[in-house]
């Protein structure tokens, strides 16, 4: 990860070094992004894509963001996960992709009217 932004961006950046040591696990594709792509994707579906209204708060930081579009959250979810220095872009964005499938997959056979 950091030779490639270091020396291989489109601008590469010799002083950057990501923000936590990457982890010994697989780039492609990002479960987190997965996981994340398929909660947004079902939260689109129940309330509305730009209808939401979630904070998320960090233990670890004392934080907390909010996001109000499934689209912020994923875009953000994207690039934290890289500046973190875990994943490449690809990598993020086929995995939320992934999770945007399997939740209309869900929708179109599980979430279903009932009578």
């Amino acid at each position: 990860m950091l030779i490639a932004i270091r020396e291989d961006a489109v601008d590469p950046d010799p002083t950057w070094t990501p923000l936590q040591q990457t982890p010994p696990y697989p780039d492609y594709t990002s479960g987190h992004a997965c996981v994340t792509g398929a909660f947004t994707g079902t939260l689109g579906y129940l309330f509305g894509p730009r209808s939401i209204d979630l904070d998320v708060s960090s233990t670890l930081t004392g934080t907390t963001r909010h996001y109000d579009s499934t689209a912020a959250l994923d875009q953000e979810t994207r690039n934290a996960r890289i500046w973190l220095g875990f994943h490449f872009r690809r990598a993020m964005v086929d995995g939320t992709t992934v999770g945007h499938y399997t939740a209309r997959w869900v929708q179109t056979h599980y979430l279903r009217p009932t009578r």
